[in-house]
């Protein structure tokens, strides 16, 4: 929904700005929470409603179908035998975007996609197509939503009537898509053969046969981790979070913002993304729970935790810090420099001693643990028509799960090299990645003396 403010301003930007401004600071709103219609709604790649190569490439798979027009790629792939075949398209050296089409059948590797498709897909996860017509319908819908938080009637009628102004004045934006690309994207979201999403990690477009994307679903569900459930849990999980919330010490200005509005939280979903750096291309299981009764909480609870978590020693930010850190460091000849990680991270995580250790080690507020394993024990979602509970790990796609795990592992890896006879030089940790620096000893030594830990 992110475009549409774009779209409404195309004809006056620096009024629509200021009445933007104005409404968001009156509902104490982000611009994609007042657009999604819920509070602190995180732009995630499943939540997003279609309209362009963006949501195509965002949502969970959607569906798209080959054309008879052979477009000009570059083979890596050698036999129509092997398994997996990719595609490259070839392109100018100027321009800055990689596309990567996965077949996972040789069948599949001989109907190609037109020139047209694969030009539409090609201009990237986060390109967004410029719509055709102001949605005024899904518009006010949204804002009724978020109005539906003020008590001032008086405040609710102005924001209409300023809306309402902008609605009336506003056009549609240029079309900024060719129009034979265009139709094409209307047409890839119509077969139901194969499924197009974005890979795990990279910017890459993969394209599934749908028979093999749903096998690679159903194996991942066969998991002790995940239990089959009748009842749909959603309602139940409002009153509940309601409850807990209420009954904490948080301040009533959060918790309006905290508490599921009753009877409009959504059943979270699960999709999986490829691992295409990965032999086999497994999927990741990912939970998005924008939406769900527990999210707004989870994303508070994650919030007041989050500091503890980057004042651990081996703490990483991102790319960027770990090349600072890395521009400090003296590596002599005779040191072994070695990454790995740890497999399923997520829901490996035994979370009940997670949030045990985290209680003793940092002594949040006592409601805060409270309200975490709320968020923790209550994970569920759909997938197929067919409800699951989570009863193991965290959910891969809570905002709570990455800080959960970050400080368990921190209590593993501190006592483990506390009591290691092989003390490295440097220990640096991005969640379940980790790269150190030691004397020369083999990195099957560390491997197997923290595997035994």
């Amino acid at each position: 929904m992110e475009e549409l403010l774009d779209s409404l301003m195309a004809r006056d930007r620096g009024e629509v700005i200021t009445l933007m401004g104005l409404l968001l600071d009156r509902l104490g709103l982000s611009p994609s929470e007042l657009l999604r219609g819920s509070p602190g709604a995180a732009v995630r790649k499943p939540s997003a409603p279609p309209s362009g190569v963006k949501d195509l490439l965002e949502r969970p798979p959607r569906k798209i179908s080959p054309k008879d027009t052979p477009v000009n790629t570059t083979l890596t792939a050698q036999s129509e035998t092997e398994k997996v075949d990719i595609i490259k398209p070839q392109e100018p050296a100027n321009k800055k975007r990689r596309l990567l089409l996965l077949f996972l059948s040789s069948q599949l590797f001989r109907q190609h996609l037109d020139e047209a498709s694969t030009e539409a897909l090609a201009k990237g996860f986060n390109f967004a197509v410029a719509p055709g017509r102001i949605p005024v319908e899904n518009i006010i819908s949204n804002v009724e939503s978020a109005l539906n938080r003020i008590d001032d009637k008086e405040t609710q009628e102005s924001i209409r009537q300023d809306i309402a102004h902008v609605l009336k004045n506003a056009k549609p934006p240029t079309r900024n898509i060719p129009h034979k690309e265009y139709q094409a994207l209307k047409n890839l979201r119509e077969n139901e053969d194969i499924i197009i999403l974005p890979a795990d990690k990279g910017n890459a477009t993969v394209v599934l046969n749908t028979i093999d994307y749903e096998s690679k679903m159903m194996k991942l569900l066969e998991d002790p981790a995940y239990k089959k459930i009748v009842r749909d849990p959603t309602t139940y999980l409002e009153k509940t979070t309601k409850t807990a919330i209420n009954n904490s010490p948080i301040d009533d200005e959060i918790k309006r913002h905290l508490i599921p509005r009753e009877k409009s939280s959504k059943c979270p979903k699960l999709y999986g993304l490829p691992k295409v750096h990965k032999e086999g291309e497994p999927l990741r299981p990912i939970v998005s729970s924008v939406g769900s009764p527990v999210h707004q909480l989870a994303k508070h609870v994650a919030h007041v935790l989050q500091p503890h978590a980057e004042k651990v020693d081996s703490y990483v930010r991102n790319a960027d810090h770990l090349i600072d850190i890395l521009k400090t460091q003296t590596v002599s000849p005779d040191d072994i420099l070695v990454s790995f990680d740890v497999t399923s991270l997520f829901t490996q995580v035994p979370t009940g001693e997670a949030l045990e250790i985290i209680k003793k080690k940092y002594k949040p507020e006592e409601h805060i643990i409270t309200l975490a394993e709320h968020c923790i024990k209550n994970t569920y979602f759909i997938y197929n028509d067919q409800r699951y509970r989570q009863i193991e790990g965290a959910p891969m796609g809570s905002p709570l799960s990455p800080v959960v795990a970050n400080l368990f592992m921190e209590e593993i890896e501190t006592e483990a090299i506390a009591t290691s006879p092989l003390k490295p030089k440097l220990w640096l940790r991005y969640f379940d990645d980790i790269f150190f620096n030691n004397e020369p000893v083999t990195a099957s030594q560390f491997n197997n003396y923290y595997n035994v830990y």
